[in-house]
């Protein structure tokens, strides 16, 4: 056994020997200070050489631990241009004295520019790139760069990283968009017949803000609908009202609020708190004539203004009413804009070829046209159940809705 160790021992000194000097045949550690961790990756068609990809990094520097501050953290914003985002990405490193680690990117920025072009020749990087997770949030850089973007919504005192998570986290409590990933992207563009919808942030410049002590940036970020993808290609964007009517349509929609009249003259805050879309194809034989969507909503009062007595049977139902028209103009804005765009951007024909296969081969092969003249119904029914902690307004109630005099529009 002993013999057996010792040879082992000898063989491997004379492999460490014959490797001669080289440090690099044994792996070896690394410091995490000699990193820079990227978190927010870029990629836009370069402005100066439309043949060019241009790549833009926000990168987390971890410096060394002080006695007084135990280490801190900084970032910085580096780009790069190239014949591919691959040789953009090797001229960074010439800008930094670090090394980039793409293994943590949380969030991916396609330049508008690039998505009119194709967005295909510049999702293959980050695709292909083992280094790369399928996980980062992918957005679309609306009316501009992904470069001028992160660079106008940074300052000092207020980080793009923060920002981002922070937009993130309200995507997610308002249901304005809804986050994308970037393995979900590709089964988006996998899909011949049906868009790819993407969420879109902007800049606009801050109002009615004040940081003390600080600097505000340039630009703030907010989000700005979605951009739709037809064949590989931005085809347009969802709106504001016709982004969440698309958010209702693909049964993506959460929550959300709104202001509608209370019928006396004054408004009242709901708060949705569950929605659901209801498809029914219609069939003449086998040849489809149309679709009715049936988008059922549950809300509830968070506010009103008045001191009528909204909490009746008659005040909730005409909530429910109002509630109910304003989403139904909503649903018809995002259908109106489909059919502009040329695609199915809610995946009726996905739901058609589920509900009914047989029928679906007779217009599979001609969807697109078939999309373009189908008459699409929707309907709203929405319902007002609670008012929450109060049953009446604060202070004594003037009177019950509908009691006194016919409310307006009622």
């Amino acid at each position: 056994m002993k013999r057996v160790i010792t040879t082992t021992l000898t063989a491997v000194l004379i492999l460490l020997s014959l490797a001669g000097c080289d440090k690099n045949f044994m792996p070896t550690g690394a410091e995490i200070t000699t990193f820079e961790i990227v978190r927010v990756l870029g990629i836009d068609k370069s402005e100066e050489n439309p043949n060019e990809v241009g790549v833009t990094i926000v990168a987390e520097r971890a410096e060394q631990a002080g006695a007084e501050d135990f280490g801190s953290v900084t970032y910085e914003i580096i780009t790069a241009t190239g014949a591919t985002a691959f040789e953009a990405v090797t001229k960074l490193r010439n800008k930094s004295d670090k090394k980039h680690a793409f293994g943590y990117v949380d969030y991916i920025i396609f330049g508008e520019s690039a998505v009119k072009d194709d967005l295909t020749k510049y999702v293959d990087f980050p695709l292909r790139n083992p280094e790369f997770r399928l996980s980062p949030n992918v957005f679309v850089a609306k009316g501009g760069t992904a470069k001028d973007l992160l660079a106008e919504a940074s300052s000092e005192d207020v980080l793009i990283v923060d920002s981002l998570d922070n937009l993130s986290t309200g995507i997610n409590l308002r249901s304005d968009v809804k986050r994308v990933r970037l393995i979900e992207l590709i089964n988006m563009l996998n899909r011949e017949d049906v868009a790819a919808v993407l969420p879109a942030l902007g800049g606009r410049e801050p109002e009615d803000e004040k940081l003390l002590g600080g600097d505000l940036p340039e630009k703030r970020l907010y989000a700005a609908g979605y951009a739709v993808i037809r064949d590989f290609k931005l085809a347009g964007y969802f709106d504001d009202d016709s982004a969440r009517g698309y958010n209702y349509l693909t049964n993506l929609l959460r929550t959300s609020a709104y202001s509608v009249s209370d019928g006396c003259g004054s408004h009242a805050g709901l708060d949705v708190l569950s929605a659901g879309m209801e498809m029914i194809p219609r069939f003449a034989d086998n040849r489809l004539i149309g679709v009715t969507c049936i988008v059922h909503v549950n809300a509830g009062l968070t506010e009103q203004r008045s001191q009528v007595n909204l909490n009746t049977e008659a005040g909730l139902e005409y909530l429910s009413r109002e509630l109910s028209r304003t989403i139904e103009a909503e649903l018809e804005s995002a259908v109106e804009q489909s059919k502009d765009f040329g695609i199915d951007c809610f995946g009726i024909g996905e739901r058609i070829k589920l509900r009914h296969p047989y029928r679906w081969r007779h217009i599979e092969s001609r969807w697109r046209k078939v999309y373009q003249g189908l008459d699409i119904d929707v309907v709203a029914e929405a319902t007002v159940r609670r008012a929450y902690a109060l049953n009446e307004p604060g202070g004594f109630p003037l009177y019950e809705w509908g009691a006194k005099h016919p409310p307006n529009g009622a």
